[in-house]
Parts: C-alpha cells; structure tokens; sequence
C-alpha cells in the first residue's frame, strides 16, 4: 500500500493544477447555499448558524448568543463547529451538550482562535504542504455549526461517494479501516476493491439499497455538472434516507489506490467525451443553471478571469 507522504504528493500534484474557479467547492456554506434543493428528495445536512468573517471575536459573540437559543433535546449527540474553508476535518469543535457550552465556552474560544482566519493565519495555513489547501486560490473564512453525527457507524457511517460524469464509481467508509467498493459501469453491480478488515466489504454491501439509493445520488450530481465530484453522505436509515454531508471536487484524503482507481475511470470517461457525436450526454452547460444561486457572481470566479 502507498504511503501517506505518496499520497499527499499526488494529491498536492493535482490540486496544483486545479481551475482556481473549482474553489468554490471547498467553501462549505457557499456550497450548501447553491445545491441543497436541487434535487428533490437530496437534503445536505442543515445549517444551523454560520458566519463568514476574519474577526474571531465577532463570531465568538454570535456563536455564543446563539448556542443560548438551542434546544439541546434536539441533538442528543451534540453539535459540531467546524471552518467552512478548511478540508479534511480540520479543527472541527464538538460541543456535546448544554452544560459543555456553559462550562466550556472558554475552551471552545480558545479553540476557535486556533482555526486559521485572519488573513496572514490562512497565507501561513495555505504554505504548509500538509495542508490540502496549499493549492487553493482563494479561501473565504467561516464558521458554520450543524448537527453531530457519529461517524463510526452508531447507528450509521459517512458513506464517501466517488462519481464521474454523473455516474458512481466507487464509494467508501472509514471505522476501524478502510473499506473501498467499485461499481461496473456496464450492469451497475458492486465489487470489493479493498477491505482493511474482514467482511468489510459485505458490511458495506448491506448498508443501504445502493440498488436505490445510487440513482438519486447520480441525478443530484448530474446537476453540479462536474466531471468528478465526491458526494459524503449520513445515511438516516437502513434503505434509502440520507443527508448530503459535503460536496467535494477532489478524492480528499482517500487512499491512493482510490485515486488511482478514479482517475482511470475519469480518463475513460474523458476519452468517450473527446469522440462523442453527442456532448449533452456528459450534461455540459457552461451556465450551470441547475444551481439555486449564480456561482459566476463569487470571488472565485472573477479572480480567475
């Protein structure tokens, strides 16, 4: 298996080439404000309060007079803070319950001063090539707080999609491992790319009915009209319900031979593209006018020209 250092080189390579109009996708409260409702029965998780700024004291006031109006019976599992510029869950902030944001609220400013926001914070933040947003142009400072879900699968798992053109590829979730699924382009059926751990794949097999689920993840993705997009998921129940976690354009921090596996997929496709009498097929539309905003008015987009 490639090494972690392998990986982050390959993905630094390609996010280095990336349009720097594809930034948009990593800022998580625009993003939600533009797909959520484009397709029916796709809901992302809520937004529950979010503020863009560099001021940290400002969002710390707000937040707090916020976190003040929760009815916290709501959210058995708690409540999550985490940047909207930042990948890879970085700096993400639980606060459990009411009495964790009473007795904690100066542990929890403290750990918002942590998040890069101001200015030279992100300048320094976007240097270190740890960092996955080393390559992005632009980044727009924020805080948005949603609803905590358990992640290792108490009751349920992120799901990680991978789709190219409008198809799923692959999908992924991470417990005690990794386990990676592929998906045949020709009949739709499922196979185990690899598994950390024994019937890893089968448990995810059985997870939900991708026989269902997958065609309205595809439609949703049709309308971001990219030709890859991974689509994180929090399934609700055990057929067919989900909340969309996040939109990303990139594989995140995937193992590399998923990447791998993609990118083949995504070459393919590009290839049958380049010789195709019929571009519609692919859902080209410069205007992206399936979006519920016009993402051509965002400082991501008149940067770049």
């Amino acid at each position: 298996m490639a090494s972690w250092d392998d990986y982050r080189k390959l993905n630094q390579d390609l996010l280095g080439k990336i349009n720097p109009r594809d930034d948009f996708w990593n800022d998580k409260i625009r993003t939600q404000e533009c797909v959520d409702g484009v397709e029916e029965g796709v809901q992302m998780v809520p937004i529950l309060w979010s503020k863009r700024t560099r001021d940290k004291t400002s969002a710390q006031n707000d937040l707090e007079r916020f976190l003040n109006t929760v009815n916290w019976n709501d959210y058995p599992l708690g409540l999550i803070l985490k940047p909207a510029h930042l990948a890879s869950a970085n700096n993400i902030i639980t606060i459990s319950n009411k009495e964790s944001f009473t007795s904690n609220w100066q542990e929890i400013k403290k750990q918002i001063n942590e998040i890069p926001m101001t200015e030279k914070e992100v300048a320094d933040w976007q240097k270190d090539p740890e960092h996955q947003e080393l390559a992005y142009a632009t980044l727009n400072p924020g805080l948005l707080l949603q609803k905590k879900f358990d992640i290792s699968g108490k009751p349920f798992r992120e799901i990680k999609i991978s789709i190219v053109w409008g198809e799923v590829v692959a999908f992924s979730w991470w417990d005690h491992g990794m386990v990676i699924m592929g998906v045949n382009e020709n009949d739709k059926s499922r196979f185990c790319l690899a598994s950390d751990f024994t019937d890893g794949c089968e448990s995810l097999e059985k997870m939900m009915n991708w026989d269902l689920v997958f065609p309205k993840i595809e439609k949703f993705a049709s309308k971001l009209h990219l030709d890859f997009v991974r689509v994180d998921i929090f399934p609700i129940d055990q057929t067919v319900k989900f909340y969309v976690n996040e939109v990303e354009a990139d594989c995140g921090r995937s193992p590399l031979y998923l990447g791998k596996f993609v990118l083949e997929k995504l070459k393919s496709s590009n290839q049958i593209l380049e010789n195709s009498k019929n571009p519609e097929t692919f859902f080209l539309d410069p205007k992206l006018h399936d979006l519920r905003c016009n993402i051509f008015d965002t400082p991501y987009f008149w940067k770049s020209t």
